[in-house]
């Protein structure tokens, strides 16, 4: 089986400047697919084959087996990874993550969100959380015509938050523009404090965010996508996705 995912790994770089990869590439998956049923132990043999890891990536096999501990979710214009213990969530367990000032709206939808648990009443306190929504726009432009400067869009964003609990203060921490090739996109960084209403004693979380203007369609629609991943303060880097 490794010498099969070596072999694979050489052809998917011959079929890069070919007009058939997306073809050629799916057939690979499959055969993939088929031996890895057969001899099983597929992540680590991803992860010690010459070129494994970028080839999962490149076929997409991530969404099924973890790549360095996370799994991907690939949407109509975004790839979204997560750790590989954590959970996609239904519809309707889903709506308590909504995140973006937006949510509700006719034009807005809850793309994605997977959690730290399975469990809708696990304690907030202890659960992470990443989600990907949508805001669909009736025409293109720039970042900052849609959202206003960076620190503008966090503190929107933050108001829409404490705004649905009287028991939780946000923070900004940072909010910056990041230039890229493609277009520039949005970062965010803050903090919630949640008091009991019981007198106990409160927790903080810890929220991470990025904003993006996906790419026009042929009526010259965009999307503006609202990536978050929250999590107890005290949680560590390597449990984040992105």
């Amino acid at each position: 089986l490794a010498a099969v995912l070596a072999w694979v790994a050489q052809e998917v770089e011959l079929l890069k400047s070919s007009s058939l990869r997306r073809t050629a590439a799916g057939l690979l998956a499959t055969l993939i697919a088929l031996a890895v049923n057969a001899g099983g132990s597929t992540e680590m043999l991803l992860s010690v084959v010459p070129g494994g890891k970028e080839l999962a990536r490149e076929l997409r096999l991530d969404t099924v087996y973890a790549v360095d501990g996370l799994k991907a979710y690939y949407g109509q214009n975004y790839r979204a990874q997560y750790p590989q213990t954590w959970v996609s969530l239904s519809p309707r367990d889903a709506a308590q993550f909504a995140q973006a000032p937006d949510s509700g709206k006719a034009n807005w939808r809850l793309d994605s969100v997977w959690s730290s648990s399975s469990n809708p009443g696990a304690k907030l306190s202890k659960r992470g959380a990443i989600t990907v929504e949508e805001l669909r726009l009736p025409g293109g432009g720039d970042i900052a015509d849609v959202l206003g400067s960076p620190q503008q869009a966090l503190q929107k964003h933050l108001d829409a938050e404490t705004r649905s609990s009287e028991t939780r203060t946000s923070f900004p921490l940072q909010a910056q523009r990041v230039k890229v090739d493609g277009g520039d996109y949005y970062r965010y960084e803050w903090r919630t404090d949640y008091q009991s209403p019981f007198g106990n004693a409160g927790f903080s979380r810890r929220g991470w965010g990025a904003v993006a203007l996906g790419p026009a369609d042929a009526q010259g629609k965009r999307s503006l996508y609202t990536f978050t991943y929250v999590a107890a303060d005290s949680a560590q880097a390597e449990e984040t996705g992105s």
